[in-house]
């Protein structure tokens, strides 16, 4: 039985991929499947960035605000679940379903199915020891990271301690199949090495990274004058002691935004008003993380041998470098099953190469000086350009101290941009 043809859109946050969807959609008499993990519920919608019923232009979206904050959160396997079923519901209408990818393993699990799946599950009886076995960290006052340093140390390194989701996944990897999460990676071939359940043609809308920033950053102030903090404000009233790891409360800017909402200020006071302005730029640099973690993701999970995946330079002219050779792409697809990649090579000949890109990226530093982690290139940056940092070296720039070698030679790196401090890259490829 052959494999039913998919149209997948990637990019970035505020790369297009919404509007591509909608654009191909009216083309092709297709339907929209939205792969994001926000979108999914009935709140935040400015915040996730949905899609209004006027900008649908009639097309049909599917998993779009189908889950209440009420209800227990969905998890990956809930969305693949009702995601394989709309598909095969688009399908049987004769439609294109077109995969609009806002949470890229989201995507992933849908077009491949997950570790555990694939892997030999053991006993009940093991699985329920391994269960023991946590749970006894946890009650000894080991964190979640601890637990997994203990379990997986080359999976703990290469997530940070606040990614509470994924360190809990990989925990849970372990549990069910009793070999660590990296070990499970390294079987399917470093990335997948698994056959896709349909037939997929990939459109990654992309640009220059500071382009992408830029906008990320407009795109909050935009958010902002739609009313963005009265979502907030909205789904703190409702759940106030709910969890930060899960369901809709994952989402960019609400957990950023906690100290404003449970501030006992008035709104209108110079305080609060100062407390709000940290938590935008917290907004903005998380945001910015997140751009780099997706586009790591894209270049961690694709190979050009063997995907048909066409990069799209989404700076350019809308019509005539994105929409045009992307419908272009799509008949191709849809008629022969395959795409000479070559002729569109000039769609993304002003973007960086797939692969070039710097081990900085999602590398642990620590600051002698601060006596701190960082974690990734912007979390680096944005510490040895803040006030506390400056002012501590300011303080003590006239002491001789052990520190300042060490210190002078990592701040090297934002100094020249040529020489890359001694530490252990700690690459996110899961």
């Amino acid at each position: 039985m052959s494999k039913s043809k998919v149209i997948v859109i990637l990019g970035v946050t505020g790369a297009g991929k919404t509007r591509l969807g909608i654009d191909l959609a009216k083309h092709f008499q297709g339907e929209v499947v939205s792969a994001d993990s926000i979108q999914l519920y009935d709140h935040l919608s400015i915040a996730s960035g949905k899609v209004s019923e006027t900008d649908m232009e009639g097309i049909p979206h599917h998993l779009v605000s189908v889950v209440s904050v009420r209800d227990h959160p969905w998890t990956v396997k809930d969305f693949v679940r009702n995601a394989r079923s709309a598909i095969s519901e688009i399908v049987s209408r004769k439609k294109l379903p077109i995969i609009v990818g806002g949470t890229f393993y989201y995507v992933e699990a849908l077009l491949w199915d997950n570790l555990v799946s694939k892997h030999q599950v053991d006993s009940e009886a093991d699985r329920d020891k391994r269960s023991r076995e946590v749970e006894a960290m946890r009650c000894s006052g080991m964190s979640l990271h601890e637990q997994l340093e203990h379990i997986d140390p080359a999976r703990a390194a290469r997530l940070h301690p606040n990614d509470k989701r994924k360190v809990q996944r990989s925990i849970e990897v372990w549990i069910q199949t009793g070999k660590s999460h990296s070990e499970n990676i390294a079987e399917t071939g470093g990335r997948r090495g698994l056959e896709s359940v349909y037939q997929p043609c990939f459109l990654w809308l992309d640009a220059e990274k500071e382009y992408l920033l830029k906008k990320c950053e407009t795109r909050v102030d935009s958010m902002v004058e739609a009313g963005v903090i009265q979502e907030f404000q909205d789904l703190y009233r409702i759940a106030p002691e709910a969890r930060l790891d899960e369901g809709v409360f994952q989402a960019i800017g609400y957990k950023e935004f906690l100290p404003w909402l449970t501030s006992q200020l008035e709104d209108d006071s110079e305080s609060k008003e100062i407390i709000k302005k940290e938590c935008l730029h917290r907004v903005k640099l998380a945001t910015r993380k997140y751009i780099s973690k997706q586009l790591q993701w894209m270049r961690n999970r694709f190979r050009p041998s063997e995907d048909i995946l066409i990069r799209i330079n989404a700076q350019k002219a809308w019509s005539e470098f994105v929409l045009a050779p992307s419908i272009s792409i799509c008949e191709e697809f849809l008629k022969t099953g395959s795409v000479d990649i070559s002729k569109y090579s000039y769609l993304s000949k002003d973007l960086e190469t797939l692969v070039s890109h710097s081990t900085l990226e999602f590398s642990t530093f620590f600051c002698d000086l601060c006596q701190v982690s960082l974690y990734g290139r912007i979390e680096y940056d944005v510490h040895f350009k803040s006030r506390k940092h400056r002012k501590r070296k300011r303080d003590l720039s006239q002491a001789h101290l052990p520190w300042r070698q060490n210190l002078n030679q990592r701040e090297t790196l934002n100094d020249s941009k040529q020489e890359e401090p001694q530490t252990e890259p700690v690459m996110d490829s899961q």
